[in-house]
């Protein structure tokens, strides 16, 4: 198989009895895996039959790429070109895969293009640069900045992994030279890291050996004589590449000789005693310290990252170097084998992991469907790829039902802003559906709750927060803390290019730094996307020749551009505010064309690289930082969200589905990721509190004073937990509170709690808080962590949460959750039923098709048990049967393989369908959401097939249910649904999915039209009706 390939598309290779025919030419819903080595190919194979029986058309890998040793979600690659072995390697990917065609499934592969995993030095490509410099054949294809303003790291790497200050490690002895056979040469070991020394060195290691007295041998003078010649730079014999072979033989002559000769090895561990100093005489290391400052890196202690990192990383892990996958040699080796798996007709989609930090990402992605197309085209001519219907019309791929120039499944990882859109050039079936959760969230969040949330919130911290003002302040904390050396490259670049022309050259480093923290930290999205093909002087030999008709930068961005910096400007305190029209001609590309003496490919340069740097900065200020400050509603603070922004409209909905269905019908409509926040279910029960915000105050009240004698008093005054904390700390509770601690008798009286589980609980909310204090880098963060707040919140907790402690507070606890528990239910059957019916693909995350009540990785990450949905799923039992039983999750996942069981029978209706809003009457018609979908017309329609959809949810339902587990049919009085006059409503049949009950035609009042809720919600929470048989 491809794993084992080197070299271009070789001929693909499939088990013959696996049938041909393949999975559906587009998925229906798809089930994402997290791949972990204790959950590798051979569970998920296993997994299969089940999810193909739940009604999942294609899995949704995380990475599958050999990843770091003992990688726990796979996005740390280190080789593109094999498949990981941690996870079974190629023999359990090929029985996986062939277990997914078996049973018509599709395969969609999360796939990492903007960084690699470098870690201790299982990175092969990296321990090359590290070994040979900018002489390294992979020197370009990380982003390494090899002329940065410190003058110290001219040539080299900063490698900031030291555990303290580099003089401080030498002398203590934690730096030492070392002979790796298994890596073929000597490296500098730091405990697990070992960082190669050039050849070039091994000359004199080896006299230093001799010196001890050992003798010489022809085969070791021969070794010393291949690395001296490197030393002397002898550049007329091959040039880099003869460099590199004689490096390569040198190696080689000295693996053999200290495999066969005593006295080789004993010179060898002469030369590693006589590097290695004495702790007591700080000057026995100054050879040691010469060594390693003649290397193409530089240890230095971690903290340094922040400030003079000179390689790009994902956001600011420094184990995570990003690639320049602009560059074609660096493309081709990197998506060599997921090319094959394509051709093989084992992959049938990718997700693009962080598409915003590269260079160019419509440019990628258009050279991947390119790539992507001849892949296919190649599977096709083998038999091993089924062409897409309608490859009878002129082309063997077929029409893809993704769009002109979209072979392929093509999903891309980004956050949109509230009011940016997904870039209509981009050829993808659409986003990962970070908006759909927000979208559907909005629906269950009560606007006219905002002000008592308010009022409870101000309460708490004394002075009301803003927002804003939160997020303006984390990105400037983190640009002069984590990301300050991204900064401070940013701005040199832009100081090299202002002194390019007289008319800006007076712009200081100083001025332009601050100019740019300022206007980035106004940022109202994640990246803008210049284009760099639209300017005539854009010299790239990875592009094609510009098209002088485009623009450099859309309207949309130039206005998210322009808002920044007016804002900055407004807010500068600097006497001259010109060095922001600067700054606004180079981010938008205008002073490319401008004729000012600014080279357009620098001018380019810069903007794309500050492009690259913006979503980092909002990331981790925003979704790292800003979600555990303000802490409101903690349900909104979610990947994608907008916490200040209280509530979606029904309209809005609507309005966002119609859109969708216009623009992106193929993207995914996700609840819950391996980055959320909160659970899907945890997000929708804290929701409720917005419809009782007085309920809820009174409940903050008694919890506070029942605790406030674990808040513990620390130096300076300080109170652990803080006031924010603490707020944090009840909401999270209420979010993820388990079921199982909540159980009432049949007269409504709390069941006794478990110790065990309840200890089980503490574990995880412990763990949880700890990282959510260190996220909010108020009270103790990450790299400056604070022992004795961290001891006391945890202290805090525990005591709070133990049986014996805390029986008060507990007891109250469980009582407010079963009292919230059923509305939550509701909320969420509801939010389910949306996800599968609206126009898109219904995205499921591993576990969710039982309650999800997690919170924040890892606790969203822990292992999921599927013998018991695999259980629950075989007993076959009806959403309605299982609705007395709600607790234990059955239904939901009932509901969940009813509707995608009508999508098996209906995939034009939810592919293609039209969306259609329905009128809802009567006192209660905002507390519901109704509409129809009705199926084209298209010669060749699947026999019996649905052609009309009517949906029916509740919402805002909590003055409904009075302690009930159902709205109370007598609440909703005279709401109704209203379904049109018009065709196919007035002559077409419709039926109850769900119940017998909500079957239309017995519903009606004499053909008005009119569904009384009152009747279609009376057995089950959601109502979804068809025409089908």
């Amino acid at each position: 198989m491809a794993a084992e390939r080197n070299t271009g598309h070789d001929t693909p290779k499939r088990k013959t009895e696996v049938p041909v025919s393949g999975p559906p030419a587009f998925p229906r819903a798809t089930y994402r895996l997290q791949l972990t080595p204790d959950f590798g190919f051979r569970t998920a194979t296993a997994v299969v039959p089940t999810l193909a029986k739940l009604g999942i058309s294609h899995i949704y890998l995380s990475p599958i790429l050999m990843a770091r040793p003992g990688s726990t979600h796979g996005y740390d690659i280190i080789d593109h070109g094999r498949i990981n072995p941690e996870l079974g390697g190629e023999e359990d990917f090929r029985q996986f895969s062939d277990t997914l065609l078996i049973h018509g499934m599709g395969l969609i592969l999360d796939f990492v293009p903007n960084h690699m995993g470098i870690g201790v030095g299982e990175n092969r490509w990296w321990r090359d640069v590290l070994e040979w410099g900018r002489e390294s054949p992979h020197a370009d294809w990380f982003d390494i900045d090899w002329e940065p303003a410190e003058p110290s790291l001219h040539g080299k790497i900063l490698l900031p992994v030291l555990g303290d200050h580099y003089g401080a490690i030498l002398e203590r002895g934690e730096l030492s030279l070392r002979y790796d056979a298994e890596l073929g040469g000597f490296s500098i070991r730091y405990y697990e890291h070992a960082f190669p020394v050039r050849p070039h060195d091994y000359g004199d290691i080896l006299r230093r050996g001799m010196s001890a007295g050992h003798a010489d041998d022809n085969v070791l003078a021969l070794v010393m004589a291949g690395a001296d010649s490197l030393r002397a730079g002898d550049r007329e014999t091959g040039g880099v590449l003869g460099r590199r072979r004689t490096a390569n033989v040198v190696k080689r002559r000295l693996s053999e000789l200290l495999a066969g000769s005593t006295e080789a090895r004993a010179i060898v561990a002469a030369a590693e005693d006589a590097f290695a100093g004495d702790p007591t005489r700080p000057s026995s290391f100054d050879d040691l310290d010469t060594l390693i400052d003649r290397q193409s890196y530089r240890p230095a202690f971690w903290r340094v990252a922040a400030h003079e990192i000179n390689y790009r990383r994902f956001f600011e892990i420094n184990d995570l170097a990003a690639l320049r996958m602009e560059r074609g040699d660096l493309f081709d080796t990197a998506h060599r084998l997921t090319l094959d798996l394509i051709a093989e007709g084992r992959v049938q989609g990718v997700r693009l992991d962080h598409v915003d930090g590269l260079w160019d990402p419509e440019a990628y992605m258009r050279r991947l469907q390119a790539e992507a197309r001849h892949a296919l085209l190649k599977g096709i001519d083998l038999g091993v790829v089924a062409p897409y219907p309608g490859a009878d019309t002129g082309s063997p791929l077929g029409p893809s039902p993704f769009g002109p120039d979209q072979p392929l499944y093509l999903l891309v990882e980004k956050i949109l802003a509230p009011h940016e859109r997904l870039r209509d050039l981009w050829p993808i079936a659409g986003s990962t559906g970070y908006e759909f959760l927000n979208q559907v969230l909005g629906l269950f969040v009560d606007p006219a709750g905002e002000a008592g949330l308010d009022r409870v919130y101000a309460r708490i911290l004394e002075t009301p927060p803003s927002y804003p003002d939160i997020v303006l302040a984390a990105k400037r904390q983190v640009m002069e803390e984590s990301l300050a050396s991204e900064i401070g490259v940013m701005a040199n670049r832009l100081n090299r290019l202002a002194k390019r022309s007289r008319a800006t050259r007076d712009y200081s480093r100083m001025a332009l730094r601050a100019a740019l923290i300022d206007v980035i930290a106004h940022f109202p999205v994640y990246r803008t996307y210049v284009d760099p093909h639209a300017l005539p002087d854009w010299t790239d030999a990875n592009t094609d020749t510009a098209d002088t008709a485009r623009a450099t930068i859309d309207d949309q961005d130039r206005r998210d551009l322009q808002w920044a910096i007016g804002r900055a400007r407004k807010m500068a305190r600097s006497p001259d505010l010109s060095v922001y029209d600067f700054l606004h001609d180079v981010l938008t590309a205008d002073l490319a064309r401008a004729e000012a003496g600014h080279p357009p490919a620098e001018v380019l340069e810069v903007a794309m690289r500050v492009q690259q740097l913006t979503s980092p900065v909002m990331a981790k200020a925003m979704e790292d930082t800003a979600f555990y400050r303000y802490v409101r509603l903690a349900a909104l603070n979610e990947v994608g969200g907008e916490p200040d922004r209280f509530g979606v409209s029904a309209a809005a909905f609507h309005h966002a589905c119609q859109a969708r269905l216009e623009t992106w019908p193929f993207g995914l409509l996700a609840t819950a990721t391996h980055d959320h926040k909160r659970g899907e279910d945890a997000r929708t029960r804290l929701a409720l509190i917005s419809e009782c915000p007085e309920a809820w105050s009174h409940r903050i009240q008694r919890w506070q004073d029942l605790n406030h004698r674990r808040v513990a008093v620390l130096s300076e005054n300080r109170r652990a937990p803080s006031a924010n904390d603490e707020y944090l700390f009840y909401q999270s509770l209420l979010a993820s509170w388990p079921l199982a601690l909540a159980e009432v008798d049949p007269d409504g009286q709390l069941q006794p709690l478990d110790d065990t589980a309840l200890s089980d609980y503490a574990d995880r909310i412990v763990a949880y808080m700890l990282k959510a204090v260190r996220e909010a880098k108020v009270e103790t963060a990450w790299t400056a962590q604070d022992p004795e707040y961290e001891a006391a919140l945890e202290s805090f907790i525990r005591s709070v949460l133990s049986p014996s402690l805390g029986t008060a507070f507990l007891s109250d606890m469980a009582a407010f959750v079963a009292r919230l528990a059923p509305a939550g239910v509701v909320n969420s059957l509801a939010q389910t039923t949306l996800k599968l019916t609206v126009p898109g693909v219904p995205d499921l995350y591993q576990g969710t098709d039982l309650w999800d009540f997690s919170l924040v990785d890892p606790d969203n990450r822990r292992p999921v048990d599927f013998e018991a949905r695999a259980q629950a799923l075989a007993d076959a039992r009806s959403a309605l049967d299982l609705l007395p039983h709600w607790r234990d999750g059955r239904v939901k996942q009932a509901l969940i393989a009813a509707l995608l069981d009508l999508r098996s029978h209906a995939p034009r209706l939810f592919a293609h369908g039209s969306y259609e809003p329905l009128e809802v009457t009567g006192p209660h018609a905002n507390r519901v959401l109704a509409f129809a979908r009705t199926a084209p017309a298209i010669e060749g329609q699947e026999a019996g097939a649905p052609r009309l959809l009517v949906v029916v949810v509740p919402r805002l339902v909590w003055p409904l249910m009075d302690g009930a587990f159902l709205p109370l049919p007598m609440g909703w009085d005279d709401t109704a649904v209203v379904l049109p006059e018009t065709e196919p409503f007035a002559t077409t049949s419709l039926r109850g999915i769900l119940s017998d009950s909500q079957a239309a035609e017995g519903l009606r009042h004499a053909g008005s039209g009119h569904l009384p809720l009152s009747r279609l919600l009376s057995d089950f929470p959601v109502c979804v009706l068809t025409d089908g048989a």
